[in-house]
């Protein structure tokens, strides 16, 4: 009988380097104390390719204010124009996980955003004459706006955009907006009383740290469902 040959394992010409999917705690602490936070980040920005989530949120413009003095009220609380709402009163307000990511920052607040504005108008005089009025929809394909600023308007800073698609003027705000929109909609004699917002838009989280806190907020979700 033939012994079988024996193969040798071939010698390692370069030194051994752990996949990135194997980075630990340790690594991170490693990259933390010679490079920093911002070096960390820039680490984990090209650490692997993110996939991209649509993410969305839905809320009533005439519920919002209403809910805020009802918390304020129940919570004996004031709350100036630049104080951040708690996370429990943005979830009554805003529908849907677009807002949770805004809020925890695990996505970027500059994005492409899509917006939809739903809203019925009806005669002062005859409440049950209702009109639909045309929809308002702004999309910033290509022309990625600051989500302060998409809110607030210029008083969180400057967005110049193409409004009817010719000037470039500044953007308001999105209540502004939709209400300069409305304009020459309908007469006098009518006023909106129903405005569904939706804004959503489609981005990778910070990095896979985010998207995983993200994932787990969508399952607890899930589970109170049940």
């Amino acid at each position: 009988m033939s012994k079988a040959n024996k193969i040798k394992p071939k010698n390692r010409k370069k030194p051994y380097k752990p996949k990135k999917d194997q980075l630990n705690l340790n690594s991170i602490k490693q990259i933390v104390s010679s490079k920093g936070v911002d070096g960390l980040y820039d680490h984990f920005k090209a650490y692997k390719r993110l996939d991209k989530h649509y993410l969305e949120m839905k809320w009533d413009i005439f519920d919002v204010n209403t809910t805020i003095d009802l918390y304020c009220l129940m919570n004996n609380i004031s709350l100036s124009g630049d104080d951040p709402l708690p996370l429990e009163v943005l979830d009554m307000i805003y529908k849907g996980d677009l807002i949770y990511a805004l809020r925890k920052q695990l996505i970027d607040p500059t994005q492409e955003f899509r917006i939809e504005i739903h809203s019925r108008a009806r005669h002062i005089d005859n409440p049950d004459d209702i009109v639909t009025l045309e929809p308002y929809i702004k999309d910033f394909a290509g022309d990625p706006i600051n989500y302060e600023v998409f809110m607030q308007g210029k008083d969180k800073g400057k967005h110049y955009f193409k409004r009817d698609g010719v000037f470039k003027t500044l953007w308001e705000g999105v209540t502004k907006e939709w209400n300069i929109n409305l304009d020459g909609q309908y007469s006098d004699d009518y006023e909106v009383f129903e405005a569904k917002a939706k804004l959503s838009c489609t981005t990778p989280f910070y990095s896979w740290l985010q998207e995983k806190e993200f994932k787990q907020y969508k399952l607890l979700g899930q589970m109170r469902r049940f």
